[in-house]
């Protein structure tokens, strides 16, 4: 709607005594009894009808309160004001109080861009939980923190519902599910939800910075995308045991929440759900974690995975698991589960050793990824597929993949292991991904299988400065791009097949090499 319609429908006189807007008063949270009545005033705000219903904006700066009417009577018709227009009270500086009706269901997007309202008057709490609410952040680099600019509630907001300032909430105990940044950033001390309460919705109560403690209902099923990020005062959450899933960022940016124990209900939790200071996880057994199911954050590009979207920082969230109040340093997983899912172990500075049981076929991406102290891996026969970067960053210091299904490592599984001393790879594997030991700055020992047959080109052992020794028993040449040190290649001894000599020194990719030895294979020991 242009600026010329809104001006022609603010020519229809708006007759809404009680609903008008009043100029600024010295105290910020006044009584019903200190309110003036309010005249007729022009130029205040505009309507937009739509489908029979009115949509609002202020089209004064000047203006510290507004009280927006239920409906509004235009050219002798009487309209319901069901809607905030975009924008429509953005950028009004002196707007410090807004009396917002039950009629009003939606809000537009930046409705309420860089105005910060002081003081919000509401007449149900019920109403406001199914409020159609965009969500989206700027910075405020003048607070320094995340603003919805859709919300009328900011950091500094006190919220009144008929006329009583809320700081303790309290959900009434009809509400089921609640709306998409509907609390986002209000000032209350405390939330209460009632037991019927199945769906916290995203951003809804994320920067409500005054937060301490919050326990759910067994109700709760559950906890949407940043639904309480940025509380930072918040310590203490009891989950109940009815919530099945917390999604991405849902308490990140909750400083203080250092420990949290994990309902037996939960089946999925998100990517960074939590914090980075939140280090203790205290969970029912080993064997529940590793079926919890994560996403896995991929950019498609040609419907083929460019890149993980989850963060790159390996330091990101260092955590431990605590099963029964005790820290799990090993930790033995059961062949039934079949599979360890993305991002299981990732970051868990505590393990020291892991036994893959007989009957696990896949280890998913990251499941391991930077668990410094993990120095022992055990894997089984059975294993067939692993994720990328599975055990990159980890503290890994002997290798040794036996006969199993696998036929390829992936690209970056091990990159960065640091303690890692010898790699042994069996059979069938064939191919080995994109820097898979790149990093590796103690490996001084690398066997490669009869079946290896190349890694198309990419490099597979950038910055292993301490290699001297590889084994390969491979008849033919492996296509291998290795990344290595020019000073490296003239003092690495490799050991060979018997009888293969002229076809490693002819090999573009291995003809580097100048310590070639040639063995039999079948009887030595060394491979």
């Amino acid at each position: 709607m242009s600026n010329k319609t809104f001006i022609k429908l603010l020519s229809a006189v708006i007759m809404m005594s009680a609903c008008m807007c009043m100029t600024s008063c010295d105290d910020p949270n006044p009584s019903e009894s200190d309110k003036p009545s309010s005249p007729e005033w022009e130029n205040i705000l505009a309507f937009n009808i739509v489908d029979g219903e009115a949509e609002v904006r202020c089209v004064s700066d000047t203006v510290a309160e507004v009280k927006i009417p239920s409906e509004v009577t235009i050219d002798g018709a009487t309209y319901p004001v069901t809607t905030i227009a975009q924008e429509g009270f953005s950028n009004l500086p002196k707007l410090k109080a807004l009396y917002i009706p039950v009629s009003i269901n939606k809000i537009k997007r930046e409705a309420f861009k860089e105005t910060d309202i002081e003081s919000l008057y509401i007449e149900s709490l019920e109403s406001w939980c199914d409020i159609s609410l965009d969500y989206d952040y700027y910075y405020d680099s003048v607070e320094r923190r995340l603003v919805n600019s859709h919300s009328p509630i900011r950091f500094n907001t006190t919220l009144y519902v008929k006329g009583v300032p809320v700081y303790d909430l309290v959900i009434p105990g009809t509400v089921k599910d609640i709306s998409d940044g509907s609390f986002y950033g209000l000032n209350c001390r405390s939330v209460t939800f009632p037991k019927g309460v199945e769906s916290i919705g995203v951003a809804s109560f994320g920067g409500c910075e005054n937060l301490t403690e919050i326990r759910f209902p067994d109700s709760l099923r559950e906890i949407k995308l940043s639904a309480f990020e940025n509380c930072k005062k918040l310590s203490e959450v009891d989950f109940g045991n009815g919530v099945k899933s917390i999604f991405l960022h849902a308490f990140k940016g909750c400083e203080k929440l250092v420990s949290v124990t994990l309902p037996e209900s939960l089946t999925y939790v998100g990517v960074n759900s939590f914090d980075f200071n939140t280090k203790e996880y205290h969970i029912k057994d080993a064997d529940w974690w590793c079926q919890l199911k994560r996403p896995e954050w991929f950019v498609l590009v040609g419907g083929a995975p460019l890149f993980s979207m989850y963060p790159d920082n390996e330091d990101e969230y260092p955590h431990s698991l605590y099963i029964g109040g005790k820290e799990v340093t090993d930790i033995v997983i059961p062949g039934s589960l079949s599979k360890i899912t993305a991002d299981t172990f990732r970051g868990n500075t505590a393990l020291r050793s892991v036994t893959i049981g007989e009957g696990i076929t896949d280890v998913g991406k990251n499941a391991f990824r930077n668990c410094p102290g993990l120095k022992d891996v055990t894997f089984p026969s059975t294993l067939r597929t692993m994720g990328w970067q599975a055990f990159q960053d980890s503290g890994i210091e002997d290798l040794h993949i036996p006969p199993c299904g696998l036929d390829s490592i992936p690209q970056w599984a091990f990159y960065g292991c640091t303690r890692l001393k010898s790699i042994e790879i069996t059979e069938p594997v064939s191919y080995i991904g994109m820097m898979a030991f790149a990093d590796c700055v103690s490996l001084t020992k690398i066997v490669l299988p009869k079946t290896l047959s190349g890694s198309e080109g990419v490099i597979v052992l950038d910055g292993c400065i301490c290699l001297n020794e590889i084994y390969v028993q491979a008849l033919t040449p492996p296509n291998l791009d290795f990344g290595l040190p020019d000073n490296l290649y003239d003092n690495i001894k490799v050991y060979i097949p018997s009888g293969t000599l002229d076809a490693y020194k002819e090999s573009l990719k291995w003809s580097r090499f100048k310590l070639f030895i040639e063995t039999d294979i079948d009887n030595d020991k060394s491979f």
